[in-house]
Parts: structure tokens; C-alpha cells; sequence
């Protein structure tokens, strides 16, 4: 099911030429398949999540909770980013295509 707002935006870029097209259809690829790969990490992280929330708690009930920082630090995976906000993405996916220099 497509809604009107996707028909739309379609049918407005099929009068676009045909590169700016591939970069318009290279960001819009790229943003599906990043939401793809955030829910698999963040469904992938969901047992190691409660357990902190449970540490979490039990340390306030104890009344010796940690930093924050420290919390945050065992979610991410060393060397791994976090998440890009989605209007960069966009950028970085329309500047590597060379939107930016098609005066886009």
C-alpha cells in the first residue's frame, strides 16, 4: 500500500532527469535499509537493556545508583557509531551520490 504523500513525491520525481533520479533513489534506499539495520541492533540489544534497567533499579533501591556515562557506555558496542541523525544521513547519502554538485 502506497500512501499519497510517497504516489506523489514519485510521481514528481519521474520528471527529474535521469541522475538526479539514481540520487534521490540512493537516499531513499539508504534510509530504508539504516531503519532496518537500527531496529535489528536495538531488538538485538533488548535482553541487555532490561537487565540494565534492572541493575538500574536495584541499585536505587540501595540508593547507590551510577553516572549516567557509565550506564551509557555498556550499550554501545566498542567501535561502533551511534545513531546519525536522519537529516545528515540524507546529506551524506545525497552528497556521495554528487547531489550537491547537480546544484540539488
Amino acid at each position: 500500500m502506497t500512501t499519497k504523500q510517497l504516489q506523489l513525491a514519485i510521481e514528481r520525481a519521474t520528471n527529474l532527469p535521469a541522475d538526479r533520479q539514481d540520487a534521490l533513489a540512493a537516499v531513499m534506499l539508504e534510509e530504508i535499509s539504516s531503519e532496518a539495520r537500527w531496529d535489528e541492533q536495538f531488538h538485538a540489544s533488548a535482553d541487555k537493556l532490561a537487565a540494565l534497567a534492572d541493575e538500574a533499579l536495584a541499585e536505587d533501591t540501595r540508593g547507590e545508583p551510577r553516572p549516567l556515562d557509565e550506564s551509557i557506555g555498556q550499550l554501545a558496542p566498542k567501535g561502533r557509531r551511534t545513531r546519525i541523525p536522519y537529516e545528515k544521513r540524507l546529506f551524506t547519502v545525497a552528497r556521495q551520490s554528487g547531489w550537491e554538485k547537480q546544484g540539488g
